[in-house]
């Protein structure tokens, strides 16, 4: 299941960084499945130097912490500069959003899945960095009926999104 999620922060005036916090853009999505596993929680986003290649960073320093502190290896004319000092210095507007959109989905992915408190589950295996699937086809068209929702445009609320996939798990599998 692909989830991708449309973001609306036009109207700041500083980068926005994806993540929990209020002052981030998020994505949020619920998937109910059968059986029950011990997992908490479950999460994917594109690897840092996957964002930083946009710009045209080839290498980083994983090793360092926060995020944003991440110092850029190579090329040498931005070593030394931070995975912030990139992002901030990139100069967004519609056509690059559209652009750096397109990037992402070239790149690789970090996945990965924690255990409940008491599970007992080998989460490792859930784990992993990888490129994005090939869709097998670009539109998923819901017919009218129980699983039908309404769009009023391109743009289909997380919602809406949210019942086409209940719909999916209850009425397809």
């Amino acid at each position: 299941v692909m989830l991708e999620c449309t973001y609306g922060s036009a109207h700041n005036t500083q980068t926005v960084y994806g993540g929990l916090g209020t002052d981030s853009e998020m994505c949020q999505s619920a998937l109910l499945y059968y059986p029950k596993m011990k997992l908490s929680f479950c999460t994917s986003f594109p690897t840092p130097l996957s964002v930083l290649s946009f710009a045209g960073v080839e290498e980083i320093n994983t090793e360092v912490y926060p995020l944003t502190s991440m110092p850029v290896v190579r090329p040498a004319h931005m070593a030394g500069m931070t995975y912030g000092d990139v992002v901030q210095g990139i100069t967004w507007n519609k056509n690059k959003a559209q652009q750096f959109r397109e990037h992402l989905k070239q790149g690789s992915f970090f996945s990965t899945c924690s255990g409940n408190v008491d599970s007992t589950i080998d989460t490792t295996q859930y784990t992993k960095t990888t490129s994005l699937p090939k869709p097998e086809r670009q539109d998923t068209v819901v017919s009218d009926g129980v699983c039908s929702t309404g769009s009023s445009g391109p743009i289909v609320s997380l919602l809406s999104l949210l019942m086409i996939l209940i719909c999916t798990v209850l009425f397809v599998t």
